[in-house]
């Protein structure tokens, strides 16, 4: 046995070898000598492919002297553990169309929620968690605010994947440079103070909940020498978060793999876990693939399909004993809009309320999400008020056919063309498309036209452009709805799109500040846009997310992304 293999086995110490012992090991090494200087000798003499005899083999324990020895406890390697975390788990999404963590309205970004992280974070359940803010400073948890100036909190410690520290001029720089991003047009400055805060001043107040969310929670935080040393974070990355990440395929799959300096915790525990030991995160080009993909086992969970397409993956389908099905109804309302300009066609009010009127929502419903939609229940929709206590589902509503004929005689409308404008792709060009053809058996004319995701909001400025809209608002409750969607103010004081109203204006703008947002406003505020048609809500779409069947845990985010670092698995 070889000194090697005695170790591993552990040697035991003597304080004195006897003298038979120590004859024995003469006589074993002359021998040992003898074969070796035989070989040596005769190694050349014999055919090619000959296997030489073997040596004679030593003892199979040997002794040391006690200056070799090295204490009188047995001494053992002890073997590697086995990383109890799965190895890799592949992940199927929406590709990105860059990984600039400042460009939050390209789509496709569930990649960089493992990379980067935002001051807050709305959870799937609709609390909001401090993340990079620090949760024992401030009035409100992390921040405090007045009359539009928010000062905000930074974790101490806190460094990225390169190694700098986080700071609160950091902060300020991210939050400038996001500034010319949609939806911050409130914004004025942003200033690092010399407490670690970050002050963040806007143009007034922001309404409630809707408004901070998308300046607070929707916002990601790097280093500034981050951004100059890897070329402004457009084609690299390099984060605070729990994965870094590690290289890019050449099929352009991401590889990432956990930040082991990564110590926030605190109260994100559960989401700053690193439990596996890389994440890939796949973009096949269509749904089809992303079910093939799944189908054949190049992958192991994803977040973008459609309802429809997980039918093999649920109980009962051919796939549902390595997969399952989990999800949550979305907090997006998609909407039908009527720009009511004094020179539009749905200015006039029987006009809308026909139209609204003639339209099925539990019909919609079946065309938008094949089983993966359900109806809204109101948000001024004519047919459901959302009004607490109502009770009423589309499901028990019969169509007032004769009273949207009425409606139309009385706006004296006759089959004229009128524009419904919509994003092309997704779920709002197939609600259009439904509506269309729900109309049509009425003689109702709705013209589609499709705009590319990044046009919509400046083609909806074009009072000319459109008659009609459907729009997707983000919201926990509909008293955030109508306060996002409608609380931007022309140089006249009024709201976009209801520029002649101006009780309407004042009901949303109670409505639009903190303590405005109580039962009795809300009601006041759908009660007059459901008496003037001003919105229709549509569909819900339920947001599936395939898994392994090894996965016991699973972390969503508040839009319905998964983590899969954040996940638990058998």
């Amino acid at each position: 046995m070889s000194m090697d293999k005695s170790r591993k086995q552990g040697y035991k110490k003597t304080e004195k070898l006897s003298t038979e012992v120590k004859n024995e090991m003469k006589k074993t090494s002359a021998l040992l000598l003898s074969a070796l200087l035989l070989s040596l000798l005769f190694g050349g003499c014999g055919k090619r492919g000959e296997t030489p005899p073997a040596p004679t083999s030593p003892p199979e324990e040997q002794t040391l002297p006690a200056d070799q020895a090295g204490g009188t406890e047995e001494h053992t390697e002890e073997e590697p553990q086995a990383d109890p975390r799965p190895a890799e788990v592949r992940v199927i999404t929406r590709p990105a169309e860059d990984l600039d963590p400042a460009n939050i309205a390209s789509r496709g970004k569930n990649c960089l929620l493992e990379i980067y992280e935002p001051l807050f974070e709305v959870r799937a359940d609709g609390s909001v968690a401090c993340v990079l803010a620090d949760g024992g400073r401030g009035a409100e948890g992390g921040f405090e605010h007045e009359k539009g100036r928010y000062t905000v909190y930074l974790r101490e410690g806190v460094t990225d994947h390169d190694g700098n520290p986080l700071s609160a001029a950091d902060a300020a720089f991210c939050i400038t440079r996001q500034a010319g991003a949609e939806g911050w047009e409130l914004f004025k400055e942003a200033t690092a103070g010399e407490d670690g805060s970050v002050t963040v001043l806007f143009s007034r107040e922001l309404s409630g909940a809707g408004e901070w969310e998308r300046h607070f929670a929707s916002l990601y935080l790097y280093t500034e020498k981050a951004y100059n040393d890897h070329g402004g974070l457009t084609t690299e990355a390099c984060g605070t978060g729990p994965y870094r990440l590690e290289s890019v395929g050449e099929d352009g799959s991401l590889l990432l793999t956990p930040f082991d300096d990564y110590r926030q915790g605190g109260e994100r525990e559960e989401r700053a876990a690193a439990n596996v030991q890389s994440i890939r995160y796949l973009f096949p080009d269509s749904a089809a693939d992303r079910v093939i993909t799944l189908e054949v086992g190049k992958a192991d969970m994803a977040d973008c399909l459609s309802y429809a397409d997980t039918v093999d993956f649920r109980e009962g389908g051919s796939y549902a004993d390595l997969f399952r099905v989990e999800g949550s109804w979305s907090g997006v309302n998609y909407l039908l809009v009527p720009n009511v300009q004094p020179q539009g066609m749905m200015n006039n009010e029987n006009l809308r309320r026909g139209v609204f009127y003639a339209i099925d929502n539990a019909l919609l419903a079946s065309y938008a999400g094949e089983g993966g939609a359900r109806a809204c229940t109101g948000l001024a929709n004519p047919d459901c008020p959302d009004l607490p206590g109502s009770g009423e589902s589309y499901e028990s509503v019969t169509l007032p056919v004769d009273e949207v004929r009425s409606l139309l005689r009385q706006a004296q409308y006759v089959n004229e063309s009128f524009v419904l404008l919509t994003a092309e792709g997704g779920v709002e060009e197939e609600l259009a498309c439904a509506i269309q053809s729900i109309l049509r058996p009425l003689s109702i004319n709705a013209n589609v036209v499709k705009v590319p995701r990044e046009e919509l909001e400046e083609k909806l400025k074009d009072q000319k452009a459109w008659d009609l809209a459907i729009l997707p608002v983000e919201g926990r409750s509909a008293a955030e709805v109508w306060t996002k969607l409608w609380t931007d103010r022309d140089k006249n004081g009024s709201t976009v799109g209801f520029l002649r109203d101006s009780r309407f204006n004042e009901l949303l703008a109670r409505l639009a500040t903190e303590d405005g947002r109580t039962g009795e406003n809300l009601a006041a505020v759908q009660d007059y846009a459901t008496e003037h048609a001003y919105a229709m809500a549509l569909v819900q779409l339920y947001r599936p997310v395939v898994l392994p069947r090894s996965c016991t845990g699973c972390y969503l985010t508040g839009s319905g992304a998964i983590l899969p670092g954040g996940c638990t698995y058998e």
